[in-house]
C-alpha cells in the first residue's frame, strides 16, 4: 500500500492515468445531479471541467518536474480558476421577469474545475471530501430548499385573459384576492385563442399559501380563459 501511494503521489504514467480517471469520477458525481436535471452544463460537462483542470494542472507539473522548467508549475491551472468563468457565464439566464438562473450551475461548474486542480496536483484527500461536501450541498440541500421554500410566497403565473379591455378588470380581481403584482408582461396569447391576451406575471402574497390553490383561485376570475404556474 505503501508503494502503491508512493508511486502515484509522484508524476508517472500511473499517476497520470489515476488522477485523469479520479477527475472523471468526482466530475461525474457532481455533476450527476445537474445532468438529471436538464440543464445546459450537466454530466459530461462536469466530467469535462474536471479533466481539463486536471489535464493543465499536470501539464503544469510535467514542464516544472520533467523537463525541469524554472517557472511556476501553478500558473496554468491559476488560468483555469478565472477562465472557466466564461464557461459558468453562458449557464446563467435572465429569464423575462428578471429572474436570474443558472448560478448554481455556474457555481457547480468553478468547483469542480477546483476539485480537478487538486486531483491534478495529487491532493486526492481534498479532492475526495470536496466532491462529497458539493454533491450534499447539490443534492440533499436542494431537497430540503424544497421542502422549505414549497409554500413560498412568490407565485409566477402565465394566464390569458379574453378581450384586452377586460386586463385592468382581471388585476383588479387578482389584487382583491391578496396578491401583490411584483412583475407584469403582456403580450399576444400562447394558445392563439382568438382574441385573447397573454399575461406572465410575477404575485407576491402574504403568509404561506398552496400555490396550486392560488392558480385554481385566478383560473376562476371571470375573463380568464385559462392560468398555469410558470417554472
Amino acid at each position: 500500500m505503501e508503494n502503491f501511494l508512493k508511486l502515484i503521489s509522484e508524476l508517472n504514467i500511473v499517476s497520470t492515468a489515476v488522477r485523469l480517471l479520479l477527475a472523471l469520477i468526482l466530475g461525474g458525481a457532481i455533476g450527476f445531479e445537474r445532468g438529471w436535471r436538464g440543464r445546459a452544463a450537466g454530466f459530461r460537462t462536469h466530467i469535462l471541467v474536471c479533466i481539463g483542470a486536471c489535464l493543465a494542472t499536470l501539464a503544469g507539473l510535467y514542464v516544472t518536474e520533467i523537463l525541469g522548467y524554472d517557472t511556476d508549475p501553478t500558473r496554468i491551472s491559476a488560468q483555469v480558476i478565472s477562465g472557466i468563468g466564461f464557461l459558468g457565464v453562458g449557464t446563467i439566464l435572465i429569464t423575462g421577469n428578471m429572474q436570474v438562473k443558472g448560478l448554481t450551475t455556474a457555481a457547480g461548474l468553478w468547483s469542480t474545475a477546483a476539485v480537478g486542480i487538486c486531483v491534478g496536483v495529487g491532493f486526492y484527500p481534498a479532492a475526495i471530501l470536496a466532491t462529497l461536501l458539493l454533491v450534499f450541498v447539490i443534492v440533499l440541500l436542494h431537497k430540503l430548499d424544497n421542502v422549505f421554500f414549497a409554500h413560498s410566497a412568490d407565485l409566477e403565473v402565465y394566464l390569458e385573459i379574453i378581450g384586452a379591455e377586460n386586463i385592468n378588470k382581471t388585476v383588479g380581481n387578482i389584487k382583491a384576492l391578496g396578491y401583490r403584482i411584483s412583475e407584469m408582461d403582456i403580450h399576444a396569447a400562447k394558445s392563439g385563442t382568438p382574441n385573447a391576451i397573454g399575461v406572465e406575471m410575477t404575485l407576491k402574497t402574504v403568509g404561506k399559501k398552496n400555490k396550486e390553490m392560488l392558480v385554481s383561485n385566478i383560473q376562476a376570475i371571470e375573463c380568464v380563459s385559462f392560468a398555469i404556474q410558470r417554472d
